[in-house]
């Protein structure tokens, strides 16, 4: 191995796995029903004064609310070479949330009420991200560095059984982030388009810098 050190400075691999809970809730008690009451709000009179009045529950309630739980699986390596002049770095990830609080499941305008919020859908970000960065000093003293970054994900609605009509302006099995239209369905299909491209979002940066020492 010692002839190997002139060229290779960093050989790394890297694992990691974690799971956390996440309360996505947007008021106190998300799992019941609420009431709106108003105080001396009534049209009519009675005895001399405005009785007060209620309103009709926001939705339905769900006893049975719980926590979303979140996975992420990363596997990467890291090298440098030439000593350590150049770079290198590769990232694979994916993540799953599970129980998570999708779009409220449909059901009839003649309920009177909203529906309630349910642990019923499951989504997938995947994604990996690659840097090179190449540092050195030339003759004269200066250091300089350069650095190349691509990365891309996609997020993607992999459960969501609550979608009975197959309704495409809300989640359903297969959804992708940035896709308006599902697979096969509608004019337009965004996953068969003449760049045969996807309509993610993609992020590509390359940054330079440089820096003179006394």
């Amino acid at each position: 191995m010692e002839p190997l050190n002139e060229y290779i400075g960093l050989l790394k691999i890297r694992a990691s796995y974690g799971e956390l809970a996440n309360q996505n809730t947007t008021g106190w008690y998300p799992s019941y029903s609420n009431l709106g009451i108003y105080s001396g709000s009534g049209v009519w009179l009675q005895d001399g004064a405005k009785p007060n009045r209620t309103t009709s529950p926001d939705r339905v309630e769900n006893p049975i609310l719980t926590w979303e739980s979140i996975s992420t699986i990363n596997g990467g390596i890291d090298v440098a070479v030439l000593k350590n002049r150049l770079t290198a770095s590769f990232d694979l990830y994916q993540r799953t949330t599970r129980n998570m609080l999708g779009p409220a499941p449909q059901l009839p305008e003649t309920l009177g009420v909203g529906a309630k919020k349910a642990n019923d859908t499951e989504l997938q970000d995947s994604g990996w991200e690659l840097q090179i960065g190449w540092n050195d000093r030339l003759e004269n003293g200066l250091n300089y560095g350069a650095r190349f970054v691509l990365s891309d994900y996609t997020t993607k609605v992999t459960k969501y059984p609550s979608n009975k009509t197959g309704d495409i302006t809300t989640y359903y099995n297969g959804k992708l982030a940035g896709c308006s239209v599902a697979p096969g369905r509608g004019r337009h299909n965004p996953l068969r388009s003449a760049s045969g491209l996807l309509r993610l979002y993609k992020t590509y940066c390359l940054s330079f810098s440089y820096c003179f020492y006394n």
